[in-house]
Parts: structure tokens; C-alpha cells; sequence
């Protein structure tokens, strides 16, 4: 197992990575680096323990397809090959080798159980530039590496190695889209994700959350009326008495209520319907009442000055009449 892993930004720098709690990328990095060269991982549980994460931690990456799990329990990075890549003369392959028969290769270079082409171990990358090199075999190898010592192969290490593998990592690793795997879509990961229960003892991490402002509680609303239809707030009552007068107010409000309770009717806002019609409905009713009112005087005034009239006239015809016998 090598010493070194290489991580790219596409898949670290992704939202679907960065919602995760730190507590799950801290060990998805660990999990990196203990990998073998094909990126397998046999005692993720005992990992898990060892770098303080919990169980629910694991489940998280698992379903987020940021690792593929075998019925035996072993795992595999599926973004393996767009973190890394490997020199032929320092890969050695997995022990897992049915389970990596199981494994395709995709375009962009994740793992997958079902779509991709086969895995092609002859893709990974020869450090050796000139085919000299790569014809070495046996005791000529040998005796090369031997001959050259400590200081060439430090030197080769020292300059060659970075040099060499900064040159050919580049467009290794490009990708067009993070493949987050086209096997479950984003609603099913988010299913999988409510699943899983984060230990208690952790603040839960809420991705997408901004701290919204507290909201100003609503004024409570009092009953008015006889049969208590009418709901107003202390300051609202307070500016329809301003307003229109308490009087007014209150013949308004009594409207209101007795015309809820014969016809029924529910409205939203009394407030705003007290304003909008009952004050003039009140006012209107005000000076029919009047007007009647006034009629029945006129009517009572000319009935009594007929009456007077009549008497008048009968008692100018009796006086008359005696008049006449004299």
C-alpha cells in the first residue's frame, strides 16, 4: 500500500460532498489513504473506530455512493480513479480480485456495478519514459539499480518522480460531470440520507440552512359583540374608536356581530370589513330610520290641522244656525 493519495477537487469540492458533516469527509479521507491500489478497503468498521467515527458516518458515504459495499463487507472507493493515478511500476493489485470482476470502469473514471466498460489494469500510467527502460528485465534490471545506488535512485525520487508524475497527471483526471452514479437519483440518496440518524451526541449539520430572523409574534384578538363574532385586536379596536368614535364603534361592531350570526358568514378580517362597509351600512341605516321617522310627523300634522279645520267649520255652521233662529 502506498504512502501517498492523491484527492481531486471535483469530487471534494462537489455540494453533494461539502453537505456532508465534517465527521463523514474526515473519514472518507481516511479511508483514501488506507486503500490498496484499486482503491478496496477490507476493515472499514475497524477504520471507522480507529479515527473516532461513528457507524452512522460509513452509512452516510455508502448512501451517498461515495463508497460501493460488497455482500462481504468490503467496500470500495467508486471515485478511486479520478483520485488517482497509478505508475505501473509501483501498482500492485488488490487482493479482492472477485470483487473487483464485479467492478466497470466508467467514462469519466468512477467505479460502478453496472454501467462502463471492464476494468483495464494496461491504462495505468508507465513512469517510464523511453522503451529502453521498460525492456529491463531480471539481472540486467538488477545490476542497473545497483550500479547507480543510493544516490540515483534518491535523485530519481527527488527530482524525477515530481517532475515526471506532476506532467503526467495532468488531464488525467478530467471529467465533465461528477458521476454520483445514475443507478439512484438525488431522491433516493435523499431518502437514504433522512434514514440514517445522527448521533446525538453531534450537532447535526443542516446543509442549505440560513439562519432566518425570529418572527414577531401576532397580537392576540379579542371577542366583541353578544355573540362574540366580532375579533378585533386591542389596537385596532382602539383606532376604529379614533377614528369613527366609540358610539359609532360600537353600533358598528354590534351590526357586524348580529348580521354574522343570522347569516352565517365568515370573514378573514372583521377589521377590515367594519371599515370597508359596516360603518356606511350603520350611517345609511341611520338616516332611513330618520327620514321615517320624519314622514310620520308630516302625516300626523296635516291629519290634526284637517281635524281643526273641520271643527272650526262645524262650529261657524252652529253659529250661524243660531244666528238665523234669532
Amino acid at each position: 500500500m502506498a504512502n501517498k493519495r492523491m484527492f481531486t477537487m471535483k469530487i471534494c469540492d462537489s455540494d453533494a460532498f461539502l453537505d456532508m458533516p465534517l465527521s463523514t469527509q474526515c473519514l472518507y479521507f481516511h479511508l483514501n489513504m488506507r486503500a490498496d491500489d484499486d482503491g478496496f478497503i477490507g476493515n472499514p468498521k475497524r477504520i471507522s473506530r480507529l479515527v473516532g467515527a461513528s457507524e452512522d458516518d460509513l452509512n452516510l458515504l455508502i448512501a451517498k455512493r461515495f463508497l460501493l459495499v460488497f455482500e462481504n463487507g468490503v467496500i470500495v472507493i467508486k471515485h478511486w480513479r479520478m483520485h488517482n493515478t497509478l505508475a505501473k511500476n509501483r501498482y500492485h493489485e488488490t487482493q479482492y480480485l472477485d470483487e473487483k470482476r464485479m467492478l466497470k470502469l466508467k467514462d469519466n473514471g468512477s467505479y460502478s456495478f453496472d454501467s462502463g466498460t471492464p476494468l483495464d489494469d494496461s491504462l495505468l500510467v508507465d513512469t517510464f519514459k523511453n522503451s529502453d527502460s521498460k525492456k529491463l528485465i531480471g539481472e540486467q534490471a538488477e545490476n542497473k539499480w545497483r550500479t547507480s545506488g543510493e544516490q540515483t535512485e534518491n535523485k530519481w525520487r527527488t527530482n524525477g518522480e515530481h517532475s515526471e508524475n506532476a506532467d503526467l497527471d495532468l488531464g488525467l483526471d478530467i471529467d465533465i460531470d461528477i458521476d454520483l452514479d445514475k443507478d439512484k437519483d438525488l431522491d433516493k440518496d435523499k431518502k437514504k440520507d433522512k434514514e440514517i440518524n445522527i448521533d446525538k451526541d453531534k450537532e447535526p449539520y443542516i446543509p442549505h440552512m440560513a439562519s432566518s430572523p425570529s418572527e414577531k409574534k401576532k397580537p392576540s384578538k379579542k371577542c366583541f359583540g353578544e355573540f362574540k363574532h366580532v375579533r378585533l385586536t386591542e389596537d385596532e379596536f382602539n383606532r376604529l374608536e379614533n377614528e369613527y368614535g366609540s358610539v359609532n364603534t360600537e353600533e358598528a361592531i354590534k351590526y357586524l356581530d348580529e348580521y354574522i350570526e343570522m347569516k352565517g358568514t365568515k370573514y378573514k378580517n372583521h377589521n377590515l370589513v367594519l371599515r370597508k362597509w359596516v360603518f356606511d351600512a350603520v350611517k345609511e341605516k341611520k338616516i332611513k330610520s330618520n327620514n321615517s321617522n320624519g314622514n310620520k310627523r308630516s302625516a300626523f300634522g296635516q291629519t290634526s290641522r284637517a281635524r281643526v279645520a273641520q271643527e272650526l267649520d262645524e262650529t261657524y255652521s252652529m253659529l250661524a244656525g243660531w244666528a238665523g233662529t234669532e
